[in-house]
């Protein structure tokens, strides 16, 4: 079982059994130790898997809470299979943000938000968790709304939040992509003669050896190597971008005296690389924030957004075609997915007590108008709409009639009691939040932890520490295992196209469940979790 464990853990293959070198290592240890056929060692992965799945059920009903789900459609090409990986995101009983891979599991072409919604509701169902959901993100945003409409027509709306109309969520990593690669798109053939240049001059190290030459003879520092964008990654490409153009005298320089050096980028290249990534610099530091999955960034999303609008009615007015049409492009695509914030979003911003409402007073007249009031009244309502439902059954009361010529039972006031009891508790709560929100904003800290904040305020606020724990779980975006900076999606490995989807799910879930104890075991637990592809050097101080 542990074998089966290790295997689980650190990807490595179910044939390590017929391996020649494990076997004489295993003899080395034991040579009494039985090696077991791989038939046997795929039964203990199983048998791992299905025990695991029940302890993160237990988990997963003793949080309580409402759970976030996000879903990723994951492609092999060496299968040439789809696959549907969904995630749920939640705080525990001791406060802590918690994520769990629930399912793993092929979808045939093609990936209709059809076949995704079926697939979604099946896994919800599966684990009995139709009726706790907060949220749903599907996998980008031309079939998130066609998705989140078909699953909620499969869940019990009255048991979502607000009726279902909280459902849907855009993911705030497609959003980013969409608009770096239009800004990329707009500089055409200069990102590709600046990556031409990089690679021509980083292709040999004799070229690497007349770079780094004439940079010192111009006395240009050395301190960030030139290195090939990935394609698919807008952040690398922004990031050889950024490295490039601090290398521009080198470059210029190189043109003139090297013949075989014909891809050289002329000044209006440099000119408009520059520009886009002054403009892009905006977006990946909301792109870096969200890579983290270590700890909630609901409360955080609001604030980026709304500086990031601002700055941009500060940029000023250019006569180049092409710079004018890329920023005309950015203001297109950041007005159409991103201002309209998620009201969950403005929620937990209200939420986050170093904000509250003030933040919305700050930055809404900027950006609103006069619909600002309007604005900020909304989302002062939907706390007020939320928190009512927070009540629990308290909240069913109110949808009956107090008065009625009926009798319930032996006493006749017993509807007279429940109507009682539901008013006072409505103003309670509602004099809760005002409470909240009369009380001054806590200074802001780099180190202030939200989660610690109120689980300590539950004698206070325990309608609205309720309400916290939900939306403050709720991720801006559906990539957690690997940089937010891609939307490419994680290619299932070469060494593991031959296995069929139920092994694969096993595999998967199992290693994330296990990788989760681990996580609580400590950094040393952590460390411990690296695949069998990931290695380096070990160096030793002396």
């Amino acid at each position: 079982m542990e074998l089966a464990r290790m295997i689980i853990l650190h990807e490595y293959p179910l044939s390590i059994m017929e391996h020649y070198g494990f076997q004489r290592f295993v003899r080395a240890l034991q040579p009494l130790f039985q090696l077991v056929p791989n038939s046997s060692l795929k039964k203990d992965v199983i048998s791992i898997y299905e025990t695991e799945r029940v302890r993160t059920r237990e988990i997963l009903w003793e949080a309580k809470g409402r759970i976030a789900i996000t879903a990723d459609i994951w492609t092999s090409d060496d299968q040439n299979r789809g696959y549907v990986a969904v995630r749920a995101h939640f705080i525990d009983q001791s406060w802590t943000f918690q994520c769990r891979l629930l399912s793993f599991i092929h979808v045939p072409w093609p990936h209709t938000a059809q076949a995704i919604s079926e697939t979604l509701s099946s896994c919800l169902n599966e684990w009995n968790l139709g009726r706790r959901v907060s949220m749903v993100m599907a996998d980008d945003c031309s079939t998130d709304d066609t998705v989140t409409g078909l699953l909620k027509q499969r869940l019990d709306t009255e048991q979502l939040l607000l009726g279902g109309s909280l459902l849907n969520m855009r993911c705030c990593a497609y959003v980013l992509s969409r608009i770096a690669n239009s800004c990329l798109g707009v500089m055409g053939g200069a990102v590709d003669r600046i990556r031409a240049s990089v690679d021509f001059w980083t292709a040999t190290t004799e070229r690497d050896v007349v770079f780094a030459d004439v940079a010192r003879g111009l006395n240009v520092n050395l301190d960030k190597k030139l290195t090939l964008d990935c394609n698919n990654r807008w952040y690398s490409t922004l990031s050889m971008l950024n490295v490039a153009i601090s290398y521009k005298q080198v470059f210029d320089h190189l043109r003139q005296i090297e013949e075989q050096y014909i891809c050289a980028p002329d000044d209006d290249d440099w000119k408009l690389a520059k520009e886009v990534c002054s403009k892009l610099k905006l977006f990946s530091d909301i792109a870096e924030l969200i890579s983290e999955a270590k700890y909630v960034t609901a409360n955080m999303y609001f604030p980026k957004i709304c500086g990031i609008r601002m700055a941009m009615r500060r940029w000023p007015g250019c006569e180049d075609e092409l710079i004018g049409r890329m920023r005309n492009e950015i203001a297109e695509l950041f007005e159409k997915y991103c201002v309209e914030v998620h009201d969950l979003m403005a929620v937990a911003t209200v939420l986050d007590p170093r904000y509250k409402l003030e933040l919305l007073q700050f930055y809404f007249p900027s950006i609103f108008g006069d619909e600002a009031y309007n604005e900020i009244n909304r989302v002062r309502q939907l706390c007020y709409d939320l928190i009512k439902q927070y009540q629990g059954p308290q909240s069913k009361v109110g949808a009956m009639q107090p008065c009625g010529g009926e009798e319930e039972g032996p006493d006749q006031l017993s509807s007279f009691d429940l109507y009682i009891a539901f008013k006072f508790s409505s103003a309670d709560v509602k004099s809760e939040l005002d409470k909240y929100l009369d009380e001054p904003v806590i200074p802001r800290a780099v180190d202030f932890d939200i989660i610690d904040w109120w689980k300590i305020m539950g004698k206070r606020f325990p309608t609205l520490q309720m309400l916290a724990r939900d939306i403050l779980a709720v991720p801006v975006s559906r990539v957690v295992s690997e940089s937010a900076f891609s939307i490419a999606g994680r290619v299932l490995s070469p060494q593991r196209s031959k296995l069929l989807p139920d092994t694969l799910e096993a595999l998967m879930c199992s290693q994330d469940w296990l990788r989760a104890e681990n996580r609580g075991a400590g950094s040393s637990g952590l460390l411990s979790c690296l695949t069998c592809l990931e290695d380096a050097d070990v160096t030793t101080k002396e």
